[in-house]
C-alpha cells in the first residue's frame, strides 16, 4: 500500500492490479507536475551566447566550437573580426552550422518560461 493505492496480485486475472485505479491517475498526474517543478535546470552553456551572455533563440556553432546567437556572429564577422570572439587570438572562419540541441533547449526553456 503506497499513499493509499494498493498493488495486488489476482489469481483469477493472472495479472497485478490496483484496488482503485482512479486514485492511481491522479497519483501519477501528481507526480509528473512534481517532476516539471523539480526538473533541473538546463545547462547554461546550452542556453546563453559565449559572447552576449543571453539567452539565444538562433544558435549557431561556429567554427572555434562555441554557440553563438546567430545575428550577434553574424555582426562579429560584419565588422571585419576574423578571429574567435571569446578565444584570444584564434583564427576562425566565418562557416556557421545551427546548433539543433542548442535551439531545442533554448525552445524548451522559454516555453516552459512563459507560462
Amino acid at each position: 500500500k503506497v499513499n493509499g493505492i494498493v498493488l495486488f496480485y489476482s489469481d483469477k486475472t493472472d495479472k497485478w492490479e490496483i484496488d482503485d485505479k482512479e486514485e492511481f491517475y491522479e497519483y501519477l498526474r501528481i507526480l509528473k507536475k512534481l517532476k516539471e517543478k523539480i526538473e533541473p535546470p538546463p545547462d547554461p552553456d546550452i542556453l546563453y551566447c559565449k559572447y552576449s551572455l543571453k539567452i539565444m533563440t538562433d544558435p549557431v556553432r561556429a567554427e572555434d566550437g562555441n554557440t553563438y546567437e546567430r545575428k550577434v556572429i553574424e555582426n562579429w564577422f560584419k565588422n571585419g573580426n576574423r578571429t574567435s570572439p571569446v578565444i584570444d587570438g584564434k583564427t576562425i572562419g566565418t562557416r556557421l552550422e545551427p546548433d539543433l540541441k542548442a535551439r531545442k533547449e533554448c525552445e524548451r526553456y522559454q516555453k516552459k518560461n512563459s507560462q
